[in-house]
C-alpha cells in the first residue's frame, strides 16, 4: 500500500516504522531468480503467472517479470517456516 508521495516517488510502509522504495531495490530477471532458486524458468512464469511467487510486471500485463530481494526473502521465510515441524 502507498503511503506517502513526495514529489514523484511514493514509499512503502511494512512494519513499523519500516519504509522501503521498491524502484530504488535492484530487480532481478527471471533467468537469475530461477538460477539462484535452482527452479527452470518455465516453472518460475508459472508460479508467478498462479501469484505463488512475488514479482513485479513491468509496464503491463505483457511487461517482463522482475524480482527484488526483499520480496524473494520473505517469501522463501514464509516457506521455510510452513514447512518446518515445531520444535520440542
Amino acid at each position: 500500500m502507498v503511503e506517502a508521495e513526495q514529489g514523484h516517488e511514493a514509499q512503502i510502509r511494512i512494519g513499523v516504522g519500516a519504509v522501503i522504495e521498491p524502484w530504488r531495490e535492484e530487480m532481478e530477471a527471471v533467468a537469475d531468480v530461477a538460477r539462484r532458486l535452482g527452479v527452470s524458468r518455465s516453472w518460475l512464469y508459472e508460479a508467478a503467472r498462479q501469484g505463488r511467487v512475488p514479482c513485479v510486471r513491468l509496464g503491463g500485463v505483457d511487461g517482463p517479470l522482475r524480482f527484488t530481494e526483499h520480496d524473494l526473502a520473505q517469501w522463501l521465510e514464509r516457506g521455510r517456516s510452513r514447512e518446518l515441524p515445531p520444535q520440542a
